[in-house]
């Protein structure tokens, strides 16, 4: 691994050869090479190359031997802290020289230290499934009771309706014995299938080798229910739970690696029926059994298993096999071989959780890979991070769709180096109809970087029956030259373009986690993001920078507060992004933005003898620059933004 003062003995462009000697001549080889593996001190190496490098030849060795000095103490700083957050690395006191790594609820064991992946930025990635996982779980339980008590309450007033007239009281008896027996089948069903058998990959097997019904077996949207599929009777009963101790929630970790995902699930997440943790690798299924052992988890509750995750995602699916009630995709890259397979192995109104950590390719940087892998060709800009999740949700929603389903987001982030989205899935024929008015192209300039949006379709009214009706779009939205700066525009997409989020889960879920925080070692930052994302505005796709819109005019940014303020007086929602400090995500158009900006560039003007406008002619803020702002702008900062 690269050393903090340069290559291995090779000098570098303004670093003097003193340096590699001290290098050289600090530390034993083993244990230099096991302190810069160490990712808590990753940070700090990257700070002391950024300074060495540029100290001068008179003053260079005594700095040197002092930064060398403080490598170990800041180690040592930046494990307390991860102790202190309530992560823990340390070697096993035993002959045996195991590892143990503490996160949450769950211990890790490992047979050797150099033997341990384990990858801190990851935290808050498994703190914030632990959460939507608890709140996902509460809320599909009391979902399931809601839908049996207005069963109940429908086939009570079909009782008294049945009574007062005295003729369909028997047609309502007939109804009531028929749903009953389809209750209770679809009950047996539920309590009788068999746990997952990791032996044999499949279900369990009763009745000599009979294979056990499948619970989801009513999430066709070709059954009884029309379009909506789900477990209904002809009357929109709730056939499907008579009680709500019936309602199952099975997990399965399709890639485990380590099984820390799938100990934590089970340690930290009341309610669970079952979670299979899946990963190709033998060797890792092995460690994985001996942590759920001295963690005090067995089988049913947790089940570790060997195979393709596509396989087995792809078994798990009717007729062969109930569904999950909650997928998990967290691959080492893309997801995208095993969104097909995850889409179809999520139970009815279950939640699929997915994470990316190839954002070279969602960011736009390999745009043709992109588009081979999700389907979206990305440009690059600013918004690349929220751009990436976006092309993910649409990615998803394709998959779903040929399978007659459809997905609501409920969480979006970004966070370190990837992406998380939670996602529920049902089924519908007229919400899958709807699909293409979710997606859009985008248009974005060559020049000052404004876009605009081409959706896939528009919805509109049937005047017969009032019914939604989707049809060809109409466009482009733009010009072919760029009504700003005159420049080009580049096209990419598809998009989603709908809410990446519901505001009303997220609320809950930091709800949740104030009233939980020693439990989730991340929780500063989980907070401050929850609460960004709560900030966002919902209908209002990508953003603009300020750093971008002030570098196109070569001016000096504004603040903020002073954007916001004069958008706002304008009568525009604002809001920042949680994938970017500068954002400004606002549903004013470009027009209005580059007005305030021009006000700003000519206060900037007035208050200096020198012109800060001599760009050039062909340059895109000369083009933006010579047209005078249409509004009154005041940049005053109001209270409210302020706060």
């Amino acid at each position: 691994p690269p050393s903090p003062f340069g290559g291995r003995g090779r000098r570098r462009q303004g670093q003097r050869q003193p340096f590699a000697a001290l290098r050289r001549s600090a530390e034993p080889p083993e244990r230099r090479r096991r302190t810069h593996r160490d990712p808590c001190v990753t940070a700090t190496l990257a700070a002391i190359t950024s300074l060495t490098t540029r100290l001068s030849s008179a003053h260079g060795l005594p700095r040197v031997a002092f930064w060398r000095r403080n490598i170990k103490l800041a180690a040592r700083k930046q494990k307390a802290s991860m102790s202190n957050a309530g992560t823990k690395i340390a070697a096993d006191a035993e002959a045996s020289g195991e590892t143990r790594v503490q996160e949450g609820a769950a211990s890790l064991f490992f047979p050797s230290r150099s033997g341990v992946f384990y990858n801190p930025p990851q935290i808050p990635n498994r703190d914030l499934s632990v959460l939507c996982l608890q709140q996902f779980t509460e809320d599909f339980r009391k979902e399931a009771s809601e839908r049996h008590a207005a069963g109940a309450a429908r086939r009570e007033a079909r009782e008294r309706e049945g009574d007062s007239t005295g003729v369909a009281s028997v047609a309502a008896q007939a109804g009531e014995e028929a749903a009953s027996a389809g209750a209770k089948a679809s009950s047996d069903a539920a309590d009788g299938a068999a746990p997952f058998d990791s032996s044999s990959g499949t279900e369990g097997r009763e009745g000599g080798g009979q294979s056990v019904a499948p619970r989801d077996t009513t999430d066709d949207m070709e059954g009884a229910a029309g379009d909506d599929g789900g477990n209904r009777g002809a009357d929109g009963d709730d056939v499907g739970e008579d009680k709500e101790n019936a309602v199952k929630v099975r997990v399965i970790d399709a890639l485990s690696a380590s099984g820390l995902r799938a100990m934590r699930y089970a340690l930290e997440v009341p309610g669970l029926d079952q979670i299979v943790a899946n990963d190709l690798d033998p060797s890792a299924v092995e460690v994985m059994k001996a942590n759920f052992e001295r963690n005090g988890l067995s089988e049913p509750l947790v089940v570790s298993n060997v195979g393709d995750a596509s396989a087995i995602l792809h078994a798990a699916k009717r007729p062969v096999r109930a569904r999950f009630e909650v997928v998990d995709l967290d691959p080492y890259g893309s997801a995208a071989p095993f969104l097909d397979a995850g889409v179809q192995a999520v139970a009815e109104g279950g939640m699929l959780m997915v994470t990316c950590t190839d954002l070279a390719v969602l960011c736009g940087a390999y745009p043709e890979a992109c588009a081979a892998k999700y389907g979206s060709f990305p440009i690059k800009g600013k918004y690349c991070h929220e751009s990436a999740l976006r092309v993910l949700l649409a990615c998803i929603d394709t998959h779903a769709n040929r399978y007659g389903r459809y997905i609501t987001p409920l969480l979006s982030v970004y966070i370190n180096f990837y992406v998380r989205v939670f996602v529920r899935i049902n089924t519908s024929k007229s919400m899958v109809k709807l699909s293409p008015t979710k997606r859009a192209y985008l248009y974005q300039c060559s020049g000052c970087d404004a876009f605009a949006f081409q959706p896939v379709a528009r919805v509109t009214r049937d005047d017969a029956r009032g019914n939604p009706k989707v049809s060809a779009s109409i466009g482009p939205p733009v010009n072919g030259a760029c009504a700003h700066c005159g420049k080009v525009h580049h096209v990419g997409g598809p998009l989603w373009t709908a809410p990446i989020h519901d505001d009303a889960f997220v609320r809950r879920v930091l709800s949740r986690l104030h009233r939980s925080e020693e439990a989730f070692s991340s929780h500063k930052q989980l907070i401050g993001l929850l609460t960004l994302v709560l900030e966002e505005i919902p209908d209002a796709p990508l953003f603009t920078n300020l750093s971008v819109l002030a570098s196109s005019l070569r001016a000096q940014s504004p603040t903020l507060v002073a954007v916001f303020s004069a958008l706002m007086r304008q009568g525009y929602r604002v809001s920042r992004s949680h994938t970017d400090p500068l954002a400004i995500k606002t549903d004013a158009p470009f027009s209005i933005i580059f007005d305030v900006m021009r006000t700003w560039v000519k206060l900037l003007n007035a208050a200096s003898s020198k012109n800060r406008s001599n760009l050039s002619e062909t340059s895109p803020g000369y083009a933006i620059l010579q047209k005078e702002p249409q509004i009154e702008v005041d940049l005053k900062p109001l209270p409210q933004v302020q706060r």
